[in-house]
């Protein structure tokens, strides 16, 4: 037999140790850097990137101005008047379709015709079968 008080169970609560600590510390820190250059990198791609674009639309932009002008100085240089309208009212052709009044349908007749008495009552009879 066990002739003791019970004892409750001894907890010890452990961490990482100092040097496990300073290893994930300087991982991290490493992480960090990388992620700076890395971040740097696409910014600066995307800057080049940017500014290649905004060249591009100024081009463009100056190209289209130019059309412009040349398309406005092209339409001045046509224009001989002022611009007029006028409108005539003339007779209505010959080929006008008109409308007339609906006319009521006719309605079609029966296409089955029974004679009561003038076939013979038999097996088959009135039956157009094989003929």
């Amino acid at each position: 037999m066990c002739g003791g008080k019970p004892r409750a169970p001894e907890i010890i609560y452990q961490g990482p140790s100092p040097e496990e600590i300073a290893a994930q510390n300087q991982a991290m820190e490493l992480a960090s850097k990388q992620q700076e250059q890395s971040n740097a990198l696409l910014r600066s791609q995307l800057d080049q990137q940017i500014a290649a674009a905004n060249a591009a639309m100024t081009k463009q932009k100056e190209e289209l101005d130019a059309q412009t002008a040349a398309a406005a100085a092209d339409a001045a240089a046509r224009q001989t008047g002022a611009y007029s309208a006028t409108a005539t009212q003339s007779a209505a052709p010959e080929t006008a379709m008109t409308t007339r009044p609906v006319q009521p349908r006719k309605k079609a007749t029966s296409g089955l015709k029974i004679a009561s008495g003038g076939t013979a009552a038999g097996a088959g009879a009135g039956l157009n079968i094989g003929v």
